[in-house]
């Protein structure tokens, strides 16, 4: 009897510092998943005056990072080498931003209900950040325009609406406008595979498009549902968009909906799933690879995807889609709405509310432990420890 009792307060005494150490280390769900801590190597602050960046974009090459600065109708470039700022005018709520490493031209669409709304601003860069400046403006290209995104290979920019469009824009040929695609489309995402020149468009609801960037037609679509698991969800819309040329794999963010699916007919809660699709077939790879954010990015030099997920960044693995690193980004306190990947070095950089984080998918990785195991066996092996020292002591205060 005096052991059992003993034995349940050695359960109760150890467990919560099992149940800590559990929570502290994570869970691992599989043999090849790792997790790490991903420190914070360097913060590039937006500005006592800057509130609103709502987009960043990097050139690689040129190692030059760029984010829109709507508070003071600006676009921003940073030299990642030298640490040298340079702000560029270019006109009222700057929005997306779009970056051709191969010309040195930067495309920025403009948010806003107003003239500038339906424009695009090019920002030249080619001798260097310190003489950036407004190249061209592109007018009426769309109004509501949303994405931004283009082929380095030709040239072309395309822009979507709110209202139902794809633009292009020759860049190549003194930015004229060259079409008009899918105009029952409301674009919500847009990226570009220039190996292929095949432009994938996801709407505001719940398709991928796949449109031939020689012929401006849309020439495939998919379908992209709920999850299988997801029995008690009402509803699903498609957020963002990432391909990798060399795979040429389509990666998607779709948010699952629980409750209204219409903001007026009350609250409703969501979260979402990183999706991949083959860009070649357009059949559907993996529905629900990881639960994410609504921001993502691809390595193509690794194959490797990045997401945003719990207040942390997701690794997956493109050859086998599996999730094979979870970091934490310790002291960041801010919340994250992009991400970017400089391809050569493997660094993000985060885009924050006050400035931009860069971290690294370094070699510090340590496989978590399988805590779900250790749990098991540890508590009773310490209670039957606890339950042994108390009896002997209980006997010895006997004697």
């Amino acid at each position: 009897m005096q052991a059992g009792l003993a034995a349940i307060m050695g359960i109760l005494l150890f467990a919560p510092y099992l149940l800590e150490a559990q929570h502290s280390f994570g869970q691992q769900q599989d043999g090849n998943e790792t997790f790490m801590e991903m420190p914070i190597e360097r913060f590039i602050p937006y500005g006592n005056n800057t509130l609103n960046v709502h987009d960043i974009g990097i050139d690689t090459s040129r190692q030059i990072l760029f984010f829109t600065d709507s508070d003071n109708r600006a676009l921003v470039l940073y030299d990642l080498r030298n640490n040298i700022t340079k702000s560029v005018e270019i006109g009222p709520y700057p929005y997306a931003v779009a970056v051709n490493s191969t010309t040195d031209k930067a495309y920025v669409m403009h948010a806003c209900n107003c003239p500038a709304g339906l424009d695009v601003t090019v920002v030249d860069y080619s001798k260097g950040i310190e003489s950036a400046r407004v190249e061209d403006t592109v007018v009426g290209v769309s109004r509501y325009a949303a994405p931004i995104a283009l082929n380095p290979n030709t040239g072309r920019v395309y822009v979507g609406s709110g209202s139902g469009s794809l633009t292009v824009i020759d860049g190549s040929n003194n930015n004229e406008i060259v079409g008009r695609i899918g105009k029952s489309i409301n674009v919500q995402g847009i990226d570009v595979n220039p190996k292929t020149n095949e432009v994938y468009v996801i709407d505001n609801a719940t398709t991928l498009y796949k449109i031939d960037g020689a012929t401006n037609k849309v020439v495939g679509n998919v379908t992209i549902g709920l999850p299988p698991d997801e029995v008690n969800a009402t509803g699903n819309i498609l957020k963002a968009i990432a391909v990798n040329p060399d795979t040429n794999v389509v990666y998607v963010i779709n948010q699952i909906l629980y409750g209204s699916r219409s903001p007026n007919e009350g609250v409703s809660f969501s979260t979402g799933y990183l999706v991949a699709v083959n860009g070649t077939s357009n059949a559907i790879i993996s529905p629900d690879i990881t639960k994410s954010s609504l921001y993502l990015t691809i390595n193509s030099n690794t194959n490797t995807i990045y997401v945003m997920s719990g207040g942390g960044i997701v690794e997956v693995d493109g050859l086998s889609n599996d999730v094979v690193l979870r970091g934490y980004v310790p002291n960041l306190e801010e919340y994250i709405s992009h991400l970017v990947v400089d391809e050569s070095t493997n660094k993000l950089y985060l885009q924050g509310q006050t400035g931009i984080f860069q971290v690294s998918d370094n070699d510090n990785k340590v496989n978590a432990p399988e805590f779900h195991n250790y749990f098991v066996m540890l508590v009773p092996a310490l209670a039957i420890t606890a339950a042994v020292i108390l009896t002997r002591r209980h006997s010895n205060k006997g004697h």
